[in-house]
């Protein structure tokens, strides 16, 4: 789906559906005689509306602008002052987050621009965004892939105007290829610039190329160029897919911009609580919170309990500057069955944020505090049941062993191994091997 071929009804359906917007780039630029000045954006843009074909999205229209100070002793080229160009990719970015899409793929035709977009996406944050930069390699076609095409070894040999762009121009836009005008030599770096040690430097391109065109336009080919467009459009459905799969990108986003706005250590002061010292007040309180958090028909429990499957004996609390109760983290005082007879662990349980302040790391800190109160009670083991993605950054990690429980809706017990049973050690002693018995149900 093309953003500027859709009515505004059905621009607001496909964000719905799709979640991902591809926002091509590329710049204006000579490619010799005989292709044009737009062939990286042709490329870009064609190359994303084939694979949003495959693997549903929104592509943006062709972002022009780009990188491509270098060529500027050329007739056509378009560039634009290094501020400005920078707040142009930005803002654009953020028109795409404001209408929608959490998701943004840069798809980049252009291998200056390779320079720039790794530092455009680092600059997205300076600020919190609402939406995630996700930025696939340049021209990237899967290994296996290559490996399966007779023209593999083409496909990895990137050029300016030469055999690997001239052919996916012929397969993308043939009309606009004019191979008999192609320079009579191919085109080789000079290496004026071989006297230096390894040398990034802004005369860099010039020096090797100052007639812009690399490699060989009078090998190119349609059916090479159809072997590359089809493994980049397959390469990038797939990247697409992944993209919309992830689920941890964001997370991620919220935790660091949380720390980031406390560098200095949590503004709001955290408080413990044991379980048993909880008032009527408090009770309510609690409640109050974890139903806010928790929605789903399965968790109406905290309407009238404040915990889940059974009650912990432990709690940490964060209230905001008006006293209202905003983060809770809870801990049972675990002794679960093991081969070698039982171990104690700590059980994290109903962990959760206010709306109101998700995003500033609040979780993070309630964690820190859990785990250090774990290991000065000599608990080896920080135990949740959870999702790895978002708790893998507080050293958790799925572990295989069969979990036997108890089900509190049949009365009998299971055993078998959970993917959202985690493990984090607070001791250098290794996890045990075999089955668990958490001795009850999971908390």
């Amino acid at each position: 789906m093309q953003w500027d071929h859709l009515t505004s009804n059905e621009f607001a359906r496909a964000v719905q559906q799709t979640g991902v917007c591809l926002l091509p780039t590329g710049v204006l630029e000579p490619h010799s005689d005989h292709m044009p000045l737009g062939t990286d954006c042709l490329i870009s843009h064609r190359i994303a509306c084939l694979a949003a074909e495959k693997e549903k999205a929104v592509v943006f229209p062709s972002f022009y602008f780009g990188q491509i100070y270098e060529a500027r002793h050329f007739s056509g080229t378009v560039t634009l002052p290094p501020k400005l160009l920078l707040d142009l990719f930005l803002s654009t970015l953020d028109e795409i987050g404001r209408n929608g899409f959490r998701k943004i793929i840069i798809v980049n035709g252009h291998g200056g621009n390779e320079s720039l977009l790794p530092f455009l996406t680092q600059a997205c944050l300076a600020e919190d965004k609402s939406y995630q930069v996700y930025l696939p390699r340049f021209a990237h076609i899967s290994e296996e892939r290559r490996k399966k095409s007779k023209w593999g070894e083409l496909m990895n040999r990137l050029d300016h105007a030469g055999e690997w762009e001239a052919s996916l121009l012929l397969a993308t836009h043939p009309d606009l290829v004019h191979l008999d005008r192609a320079p009579a030599k191919g085109g080789k770096a000079l290496g004026r610039l071989q006297h230096l040690p390894s040398t990034r430097s802004a005369m860099g391109w010039y020096a090797d190329h100052p007639e812009h065109y690399t490699g060989d336009a009078r090998k190119a080919s349609l059916k090479k160029g159809i072997a590359i467009r089809d493994g980049l459009v397959a390469t990038l459905a797939d990247y697409i897919a992944a993209v919309k799969a992830d689920r941890v990108m964001h997370a991620l986003a919220k935790e660091f911009a949380g720390r980031a706005k406390n560098v200095s250590g949590p503004r709001l002061p955290i408080e413990y609580v044991e379980d048993r010292k909880v008032d009527a007040a408090l009770d309510a309180e609690l409640r109050a919170l974890l139903s806010s958090c928790f929605t789903g028909e399965a968790n109406e429990v905290f309407r009238h309990q404040r915990f889940f499957n059974e009650m912990p004996a432990h709690r940490w609390l964060i209230r905001d500057d008006e006293g209202r109760l905003v983060a809770h983290l809870a801990v049972h005082d675990k002794s679960i069955g093991i081969s070698s007879g039982r171990l104690r662990v700590g059980g994290i349980a109903e962990v959760c944020v206010a709306a109101t302040h998700r995003g500033q790391g609040l979780v993070r800190q309630l964690l820190t505090l859990a785990h250090e109160w774990m290991a000065s009670q000599g608990i080896g083991y920080s135990t949740l049941f959870g999702d790895s993605r978002v708790y893998s950054s507080s050293g958790y990690r799925n572990v295989k062993n069969p979990v036997r429980y108890l089900d509190p809706k049949t009365g009998k017990r299971q055993t078998q191994p959970l993917d959202n049973f985690l493990v984090k050690a607070l001791t250098a002693a290794p996890w045990p091997k075999g089955a668990v018995d958490l001795r009850g149900p999971k908390f």
